[in-house]
């Protein structure tokens, strides 16, 4: 987007040229982010759910004043194919064309556009129901509920598509970055995604979904290792930005080859005998979910070593909270007979303040032996919580994670479910 912005410049300015721009982010206050550091001045419209139907990006079109799709495809590296485009003496559409609503919302200044079925009729369409600028508030409990039934209803049907997986997952990973997340919703969106895929391997878009929270040796490139530039560069600049509503995991900001393993130290298990009282997930509870390696689609793959990464996340219930002043929680871990990893103990991290919403998340990677398919992750959790009378509590709370590293059936149980 960068380029773009610098190749239209001039024509946005001479009023010759409209630019608007369409990403597929599953978190929208990223692109926002992203926007304000980069300085991209044209309306940005954010799709999640990609139903445009696009397979990779970036993908540049040039619609004409009639509200026609004269071409797509178009490089920075050939501007001049793009002046010829606005200077073309193009002609009004023949036959009976309705005038539509706007293919972008009246604030941003655009005109009104015509459509007939091949050519902006379904893209109108998507962007009248589902494409929004960055949304400055969050969806409510109701509307995300309902987003969800909605799309999981979709997977009853008879003619379920690929792309109906995806966006159930998509609707599910929006809830579980709310504050008003299920149990089970990380590992659902997951799932979903992994359904996707299998249906339809050659698109870019899931896979990249996929390994945007899977293990490091499936990225392509780290994902997200600008953002801390982004807010150092802002607050230089005397443009303070709110901080992202989804805290980076370590799997978005980790590169292919990954940062350098830590040195395990003596690992000294919390609580080996099981005498610290259980919580049973009245005052925190725990969110766990593991994303395979996107080759889990590939029947035909058949890597030396399987791998996959855990998330674990916990939050305050009930009107209990966080407080700074206590020992971190921790996690201990153990894995499937044969699997390994670098650490059985882990660390949340500490929250900075007092809070009864915060979620603490921490994600790690398992390595499974190479007939593997299918593993169940056992651990417990240790925090400090207190509870809504002000009286703190140190508690456990058991969990268990079933983690596959082999291709699912397309028919494998409910989303959500293992």
């Amino acid at each position: 987007m960068p380029v773009w912005r610098d190749i239209t410049k001039e024509l946005r300015e001479s009023g010759d040229l409209q630019v608007v721009g369409i990403v597929q982010e599953q978190h929208p206050d990223r692109t926002q982010l992203y926007a304000d550091w980069q300085g991209l001045d044209f309306p940005i419209l954010w799709d999640p759910f990609n139903t445009l139907g696009v397979e990779y990006v970036l993908i540049a079109s040039f619609v004409d004043a009639h509200g026609i799709v004269r071409a797509t495809g178009l490089s920075p590296k050939d501007p001049e194919r793009l002046r010829a485009l606005i200077d073309a003496k193009n002609s009004p559409p023949d036959g009976d064309w309705k005038a539509a609503e706007p293919w972008v919302t009246p604030s941003m200044g655009r005109t009104r556009i015509a459509h007939r079925p091949g050519s902006l009729e379904a893209v109108k369409a998507s962007m009248s129901r589902v494409l929004w600028p960055v949304p400055e508030t969050s969806p409510s409990k109701a509307a995300l509920d309902e987003l969800v039934g909605q799309t999981e209803k979709r997977l009853a049907a008879s003619d379920v598509q690929a792309a109906d997986h995806f966006r159930a997952g998509v609707a599910r990973r929006l809830r579980f970055d709310s504050s008003h997340g299920s149990q089970g919703d990380g590992q659902a969106a997951i799932d979903h995604w992994v359904q996707a895929l299998t249906r339809n391997p050659n698109q870019y878009i899931w896979r990249r979904r996929i390994q945007q929270w899977g293990p490091r040796l499936d990225k392509p490139y780290p994902f997200y290792d600008w953002v801390n530039q982004a807010f150092s560069d802002l607050k230089e600049r005397g443009q303070p930005h709110a901080p992202l509503q989804t805290v980076l995991s370590g799997s978005e900001v980790a590169g292919k080859r990954g940062p350098a393993r830590a040195e395990t130290s003596e690992q000294v298990e919390p609580d080996p005998g099981g005498k610290l009282e259980r919580d049973g997930g009245v005052l925190v509870g725990i969110e766990c979910a593991s994303a395979p390696h996107s080759d889990i689609v590939n029947p035909d793959a058949s890597p030396s070593e399987k791998s996959a990464r855990v998330h674990l996340s916990i939050k305050p219930l009930a009107g209990s909270q966080w407080t700074p002043d206590t020992d971190a929680a921790q996690v201990w871990i153990q894995a499937p007979e044969g699997w390994r990893m670098d650490n059985k103990l882990q660390t949340f991290p500490q929250p900075t303040e007092a809070s009864t919403k915060k979620r603490l998340a921490l994600d790690f990677e398992i390595h499974a032996p190479k007939e593997a398919r299918k593993g169940t992750l056992t651990g417990y959790v240790v925090y400090s919580i207190c509870k809504p009378d002000g009286v703190c509590l140190f508690r456990r709370q058991d969990f268990s994670l079933d983690v596959r590293v082999a291709r699912p059936k397309l028919k494998d149980a409910k989303p959500g479910s293992r």
